[in-house]
């Protein structure tokens, strides 16, 4: 398995690991196209594809998801989309399995080309409430909170439907606005939305089964050779 993180354990931003640098891009396309990966998966930041960016001066819409050009945000957000579009275009060009993650109500999911590839017969969705997952605050942290984070994963992957969960009730969803904050046990103050940005153990192991699931039994693309 090999991973791609721009800013790696709250270490700073590693610009050898910076998805919208066309360099760093090629290299990954090389190797979709020598066949070096079985399965794709990206989750492309949402600072500016998310409906909080409204907040923040955003200028994306549905009738204009790339916004109007002038804030670098946006911009930096549009380079990295197009660099995430070359390498789904050579997953489809060798039947490479791919996924591709981002709020249920991101603007992501409008971009006309995303839209394109979204709508081609072996596409598959899931829509994921987190807390179903057992998203929430770490241990020991202040305050205990269970988050929803609704959650979108489409791509060419046999069986990812199956992934789909809705809430299952009986607990309140702890608020993850940019502004709110928690104490971890250290007594450290972080942002909820920094935790919950990574997914929970058993939502990455339930994907992880239906990689491999896909792989040794699944056809979701034509011409691959399973």
């Amino acid at each position: 398995m090999t991973t791609f993180e721009a800013f790696p354990d709250g270490q700073g931003f590693d610009r050898s690991q910076d998805l919208g640098d066309p360099r760093v891009v090629d290299l990954i396309c090389d190797d979709v196209l020598e066949g070096r990966y079985c399965h794709v998966h990206a989750g492309i930041e949402c600072k500016t594809w998310s409906v909080m960016q409204y907040s923040f001066g955003g200028s994306r819409s549905r009738d204009d998801p790339l916004g109007n050009g002038r804030r670098e945000a946006e911009v930096t957000g549009n380079r990295q989309m197009q660099q995430l579009m070359r390498i789904l275009l050579c997953c489809l060009a060798t039947a490479t399995d791919f996924t591709v993650e981002n709020p249920q109500t991101s603007i992501l999911w409008l971009v006309p080309l995303f839209v394109q590839i979204l709508a081609l017969p072996f596409v598959e969705t899931a829509i994921i409430h987190q807390c179903a997952y057992g998203l929430g605050s770490p241990p020991g942290s202040s305050p205990v909170e269970v988050w929803k984070k609704p959650t979108r994963i489409s791509g060419a992957l046999h069986g990812l439907a199956s992934l789909s969960r809705k809430c299952p009730g009986g607990h309140v969803h702890g608020d993850l606005g940019r502004r709110s904050l928690l104490t971890l046990a250290s007594g450290k103050k972080v942002a909820k939305i920094t935790l919950a940005a990574s997914y929970p153990a058993p939502l990455v192991k339930s994907l992880i089964e239906i990689v491999g699931a896909a792989w040794c039994d699944g056809d979701p693309q034509p011409n691959r050779d399973c």
